[in-house]
């Protein structure tokens, strides 16, 4: 696998090891080899993977798309490769292998998708045989949050690596620089009200929550 998962473990590394020969041998034609859209005539021929909403968004988004396909515009964009083609016709390894491949590289940091993932996607969207649009998609698995850069953060303690409590890094993260203790807090304001379904906390220690109350911010 490529270093930059080199703290997968085995099972993990082999899974997104497939996943980079799968990408290799069949998305990189749209996609291109920088998950940025392969150029054709000054045109991108397929939407971006590297930071895409979907793919750093809710495990089934991206499941959804691959195994059904998508179509339509795409942020507002349409692109010459058009209908992302469903290739459900394949397992659940395979399908679980190519999305964590692009899911922990081309600066993306969404994690693993197990075959579990996918078996539970498959048996939730028997019987479809429609593409997704990406209105529908939107409907049912909101995507990310982006606009990071307006994002305010503060915190009682660990003030000067706040930064990377939200840059995506695995090897840079928010530390206290002192146990974890009752009272601490960081806070998140958003450039704007939003609906937020889910928080997904990426850590590497075991986490205590004393206390949790949850504000969104309009900053004025």
């Amino acid at each position: 696998a490529p270093k930059q998962n080199s703290h997968l473990s085995k099972a993990d590394a082999k899974l997104v090891k497939k996943g980079q020969e799968i990408y290799n041998q069949l998305c990189t034609s749209c996609h291109g080899k920088d998950a940025k859209g392969q150029l054709a005539d000054k045109m991108r021929m397929a939407p971006p993977l590297a930071g895409s909403s979907r793919i750093n968004g809710p495990k089934a988004n991206s499941i959804n798309i691959v195994m059904h396909g998508l179509m339509g515009k795409i942020d507002g964009k349409e692109y010459p490769g058009g209908l992302m083609i469903p290739m459900g016709s394949n397992g659940d390894e395979w399908i679980a292998a190519v999305l964590s491949y692009i899911r922990l590289n081309f600066g993306n940091n969404a994690g693993i998708i197990s075959k579990k993932d996918v078996a539970k996607i498959r048996k939730t969207t028997k019987g479809r045989t429609a593409p997704w649009t990406l209105e529908e998609l939107a409907k049912k698995y909101p995507a990310a949050l982006g606009n990071k850069a307006k994002w305010k953060l503060s915190a009682s303690h660990g003030q000067d690596k706040l930064k990377y409590a939200i840059n995506g890094s695995l090897k840079e993260r928010f530390d206290t620089g002192l146990p974890q203790q009752p009272g601490m807090w960081l806070k998140i304001e958003l450039p704007k009200a939003e609906k937020v379904s889910s928080i997904i906390l990426n850590h590497n220690s075991p986490i205590y929550i004393f206390g949790f109350q949850y504000l969104v911010h309009c900053l004025r």
